[in-house]
């Protein structure tokens, strides 16, 4: 399963959340960032395909070299969740990224 490959790629190998975190904890994770008030929402092509993405801040652990920037992107036209993860830059990693297209937020993240 896609979420599972994706909690061992950036939970487990990358260690971009606490040590120890579950399936679940990741899980409800992403879920928080996507229901909270604050989180940002942009809009791009990338990849050929519409995304929309949520941006959000979580305390990231001591051991990860990345930013506390979450994002949760749902591939619009395929109809799925398509990842759950750190940026490393923080927003810039999104905002700079030259492969997304038409980026427009629909609600900037506070």
């Amino acid at each position: 399963e896609s979420a599972v490959r994706h909690y061992l790629e950036h939970a487990v190998v990358q260690e971009a959340w606490h040590l120890g975190v579950s399936f679940d904890d990741y899980l409800d994770d992403a879920r928080r960032v996507v229901r909270d008030r604050q989180t940002g929402i942009v809009a791009s092509r990338l990849h050929g395909r519409w995304h929309l993405s949520f941006l959000a801040r979580l305390e990231r652990p001591a051991a990860y070299g990345g930013s506390e920037w979450v994002l949760v992107a749902y591939d619009v036209q395929l109809g799925y969740w398509w990842t759950v993860h750190r940026l490393w830059r923080g927003l810039e990693e999104v905002v700079a990224d030259r492969r997304r297209e038409g980026l427009r937020w629909l609600r900037p993240p506070t």
